[in-house]
Parts: structure tokens; C-alpha cells; sequence
């Protein structure tokens, strides 16, 4: 139907089914991470020299993204943030959105791989690196048997103490006495040989000795951060798997039927209540409206609508309407209350707003769109079916 012809506008509901959904998959240079994202919510533009850049929106850090949100493709808001994105396969776009997201994970799993190879070759780079430092270490114990006259040889000491050892010597040199060093333990000299400048004794130091992990600690380090990091990235992997295998579950759960049958259990109602329905004519239409202005009548109405169940929204409102509505008096109910022989109008009446209600609450397809359209068949044909029913 075109409705600017007949002049109405596309619901918005109806323009989103109509719109072909489509999803790429893209990293995000900050962190490496993969994504599905709808077509819908990238941006493509080009700088000053000519150089293609590509964006997208996302929802802002308090919204949890979830697969089944990728999958909607909303339209974006306002308040989205705006992040640069590398597209995977030069933005190949996918139809189904199964096949993204598990290609998706394929991605997630080999970029992890990629990881581990990583870490193992810091760590063969962090053992070559302590050897060559424990083999320095060895030669340096080798030659601190004596201890170090300060007059007669100069020993080059890196950072501070290099600065007070020479500041020491000096003071020495001039006053003829000694100055106790900063954190350096003096010694008696073991040296038998004569001290020049007339001094009386030469005293010797001791470098202090900086500690070295040992290469199993450092090994240990090492294992558990790898070993931490791995299960952070398995975990995440496994909980997407998880998330795709329910999104199945559920689908697969909607089509049978079984969230009804389990969520809804059988009530049995009185026979006072079961006596108004269906309804046959245009009183007792009236009676059911007038008692539904009562909480208790309502929620004893919406019990009934649930007990009665279905597959699907459809499939729901035509077992709902049969339960309710004669052939006999639907024949004379219409959506708008306009027609030949119409009696009863039903776009704003109570009975209906509380079946819609229900079918909104447990039905995630739902859309008032889809509703008023298998509402207004089933009262459409109900004549037909009145004709059937009497051969």
C-alpha cells in the first residue's frame, strides 16, 4: 500500500522493519576489541589530504550493549559518543547477523592467540636479560675479596655514590681525616702497601649490593599475569559464545510456545466468571466494560488472557478473540466502529486496552502496528466464519 497516496505516514515501527538491516565488523584501535555494528551506526568521512576516516556511534558507558541491542539496529540518539573504528575486510557488510557475530568471535579467539605469542616472547626476552645480569653480577663478587683504599686507586661508582665517594676523597686529601660516607660502610684497608700524602691509615669501603630477583621468582611473575590474563580474554570469549547460544534458546523457546505454557499456570475460575464469555452481544459488551473499571476485575481478566496462551502475537490475540467475541456478535464489531450493520467500536474500548497489555508484556516482537492489524482481519472476517460455522 503506498500511504502517501492515501495520505498517511509509515509508522515508525513499520519504517523500521522496512529498513534492510545490515552489520559490519570493526576493532577499536584504543582497545583491541571486536564488534558487530549496524551499518546504520557508522560514519565515513575524508580529512584534508584526502585520507578516508571511519567512525561510529555507540551508545553512551551507563547503556550495557547487548547482542540482541546489535541486532535491532536502532537508530542512533543524540547523546551517542562518537569513536574511530578500523572496519575488518574493508567493511564487508553482512545480511545475517549470526553469521557477524560468530565471525566475530573467530576474530576474538585469534586475536587472544596472537597475545599469548606475545607475552611468551617478552618473557624469553626478560630471561636472556637476567642471564647476561647475574653473569655481570658473578664478576663484579669476584673483585671485592679486598677492600678499596680510596687514596690509592679510584673505582668508578655509578649514580650518587659515585658523587660522595669523590666529595669524601677531597675532604680527605685536605684535612687529613676521614668523613663517614652516606649509606657506605667503611672498613679497615687490608692493603699492606704505603699510603701516600703522610696520612696515618687508609680505610677501605664496601659497595652495597643491590638485590636481584631470581629467575624462578621472576619466572612465577611472569606465569601468573600470563595465566590471568589468558582467563580474562577465555572468559570474555566464552561469555559472548554464551550470550549468541541463548538468543537461539529463546527464539526457539518463543516459536513452541513454552514461555507461555511454563510462566502462565492454569487457573480455574468460577463459574460466575467463565459465564461472560464469549460474549454474544452488545450488553454484555457493556457489562465487561463497566466491571473492568474494578482493579481486581482486571487483574482477574488479565489472569484469563494469559491462561489461554499461544506461539506468537498473532497467534495469541485469534485465541484470545475466540475465547471472547461470538462469531455471531464479532460480525457487528469493527476497529473504527464504521461500517454496514457495525455496532460496537473497539479501538478505545477497555477489554481491548487490557489485551494489549498482556501481549505487550510477554511478547518482545510486539508493535501496536502489528497488533491493530491482526485485530481488525480477525473482526473482518468473522462473517465468514459465522457462515461456516452454521453449514
Amino acid at each position: 500500500m503506498d500511504y502517501q497516496s492515501s495520505g498517511f505516514s509509515t509508522p515508525a515501527a513499520v519504517r523500521q522493519k522496512l529498513i534492510k538491516k545490515r552489520w559490519v565488523i570493526a576493532t577499536f584501535p584504543d582497545s583491541n576489541d571486536y564488534s558487530v555494528i549496524p551499518t546504520n551506526w557508522i560514519l565515513k568521512t575524508v580529512d584534508n589530504d584526502g585520507n578516508r576516516i571511519e567512525k561510529c556511534v555507540w551508545p553512551p558507558r551507563t547503556f550495557h550493549v547487548t547482542s540482541d541491542y546489535l541486532k535491532e539496529a536502532v537508530e542512533p540518539s543524540d547523546d551517542w559518543n562518537t569513536y574511530r573504528v578500523k572496519l575488518y575486510e574493508n567493511g564487508k557488510e553482512y545480511s545475517d547477523f549470526s553469521k557477524a557475530w560468530y565471525r566475530h568471535v573467530e576474530l576474538s579467539e585469534e586475536s587472544a592467540s596472537e597475545v599469548e605469542q606475545q607475552l611468551l616472547s617478552m618473557k624469553n626476552k626478560n630471561k636472556r636479560l637476567y642471564v647476561q645480569s647475574s653473569m655481570i653480577h658473578e664478576d663484579s663478587d669476584t673483585s671485592t675479596d679486598e677492600g678499596i683504599n680510596i687514596f690509592k686507586q679510584k673505582k668508578i661508582i655509578k649514580g650518587a655514590i659515585t658523587a660522595m665517594a669523590e666529595q669524601t676523597t677531597e675532604d680527605t686529601i685536605s684535612e687529613h681525616q676521614y668523613t663517614e660516607l652516606s649509606n657506605v660502610h667503611l672498613i679497615p684497608s687490608t692493603s699492606s702497601e704505603n699510603v701516600p700524602l703522610n696520612t696515618t691509615k687508609s680505610r677501605g669501603f664496601n659497595i652495597p649490593q643491590i638485590e636481584v630477583i631470581p629467575i624462578d621468582k621472576q619466572n612465577t611473575i611472569v606465569e601468573l599475569l600470563n595465566s590471568i590474563y589468558m582467563e580474562q580474554i577465555q572468559s570474555r570469549i566464552k561469555y559472548d559464545h554464551l550470550l549468541s547460544k541463548l538468543d537461539h534458546i529463546e527464539k526457539a523457546v518463543n516459536k513452541l510456545g513454552v514461555i507461555n505454557n511454563i510462566s502462565s499456570p492454569l487457573l480455574n475460575f468460577d463459574s460466575n466468571f467463565m459465564s461472560n464469555w464469549p460474549m454474544t452481544n452488545e450488553q454484555m459488551f457493556q457489562n465487561i466494560s463497566n466491571c473492568l473499571l474494578d482493579d481486581s476485575f482486571v487483574s482477574l481478566v488479565e489472569q484469563f488472557f494469559i491462561s489461554i496462551g499461544g506461539n506468537a502475537v498473532k497467534d495469541i490475540i485469534k485465541r484470545v478473540l475466540a475465547k471472547t467475541f461470538s462469531n455471531e456478535f464479532a460480525k457487528r464489531c469493527s476497529w473504527t466502529g464504521r461500517g454496514k450493520d457495525i455496532s460496537t467500536k473497539l479501538c478505545d474500548s477497555k477489554i481491548v486496552v487490557v489485551l494489549k497489555k498482556c501481549i505487550k508484556n510477554s511478547q518482545k516482537d510486539y508493535s501496536d502496528a502489528l497488533f491493530e492489524t491482526i485485530l481488525a482481519d480477525w473482526f473482518r472476517y468473522a462473517t465468514t466464519r459465522h457462515k461456516r460455522s452454521l453449514e
